[in-house]
């Protein structure tokens, strides 16, 4: 794929996705399509939240707003929980917890691109890959790059402060539709 999310999916073999998106567009639509893969054929754990300002002028198209209601609906195909934050975001992150080429290992993904064309095509765009590692560098970048959620404990696991934000941030969300199974779907429990 020309894609790099979708490249970035392709080499998940097992675990768990957790997605939080301020930009869905319909126009990559084959992230939605790789995503409803994972959960449906290789039963991963996908979770996605995106932003609150969903559009939709009566022909399916987005006017003005950040997440395309029709790309959106794209992803409740895969049967996995799809939230939608009560308050706007503006979050670009992607962590696997699992099987990523061959190896498993716990990795964040975040940046500046969105899923988004322009993202993907126009713009100059920096993606991380944050690998979890226990060196000093890295537990120092945890204390400094992440603000852990309100009444948590200091945490110098990066990837783990990362898994906090994000459960903090579902927790602040409500399900998109019915489709997500009865299952809490912040509750990640132990994987």
């Amino acid at each position: 794929s020309a894609d790099l999310v979708c490249r970035l999916l392709d080499r998940v073999r097992r675990g768990t996705v957790l997605i939080a998106a301020s930009w869905l567009s319909r126009h990559r639509p084959q992230i939605a399509a790789k995503l409803v893969e994972l959960a449906r054929d290789r039963r991963i754990d996908v979770r996605v939240i995106v932003d609150s300002d969903i559009g939709d002028d009566g022909a399916g198209v987005a006017k003005h707003s950040t997440v395309d209601k029709a790309a959106l609906d794209a992803l409740l195909q895969g049967g996995f929980p799809v939230r939608v934050a009560k308050v706007g975001i503006h979050h670009k992150l992607m962590l696997v917890d699992g099987e990523y080429g061959g190896v498993d290992q716990r990795i964040v993904f975040t940046g500046t691109p969105n899923l988004t064309v322009p993202a993907l095509k126009h713009n100059d765009e920096v993606l991380l890959e944050i690998k979890e590692c226990e060196t000093p560098p890295c537990s120092a970048a945890a204390a400094t790059w992440v603000t852990p959620p309100t009444g948590s404990a200091p945490n110098n696991d990066l990837f783990q402060r990362y898994e906090e934000q994000w459960v903090a941030l579902c927790k602040r969300s409500k399900r998109y539709a019915s489709n997500a199974p009865a299952l809490e779907d912040c509750n990640l429990g132990t994987r």
